[in-house]
């Protein structure tokens, strides 16, 4: 699997103590080459400079978000973005928190 199940049960809870969007950051891994790990910043940091949504670096597409925030983006100009998953839920009024993914719960490859 590209991410752990095993988070579920804790994003569950977040989200049953009032967060509206509960996304994953991956930590980063002593594993990961130099070049992954510049790759991903810059691609963040390009996303930032270019575009209205904000990524943290290490997001991932793995996430839980409540139905009111998925249809406050549908028809909205954010609405298309819900094909790119890292910039989903970082705009607007939205309550959100992250939970981190060690790496030691990550699959090496694939």
């Amino acid at each position: 699997m590209q991410h752990p199940p095993e988070l579920i049960p804790q994003m569950i809870s977040k989200w049953q103590e009032g967060y509206d969007i509960i996304y994953t950051l991956r930590q980063e891994s002593k594993d990961e080459s130099f070049f992954k790990n510049f790759s991903s910043k810059y691609f963040c940091f390009l996303i930032n400079k270019l575009a209205d949504i904000k990524i943290k670096p290490g997001a991932a597409d793995y996430r839980l978000m409540d139905r009111k925030v998925e249809w406050g983006m549908i028809g909205t100009a954010t609405g298309g973005s819900t094909l790119f998953g890292a910039g989903c839920g970082t705009v607007g009024d939205n309550h959100p928190i992250n939970i981190e993914i060690p790496p030691s719960l990550r699959p090496t490859k694939i």
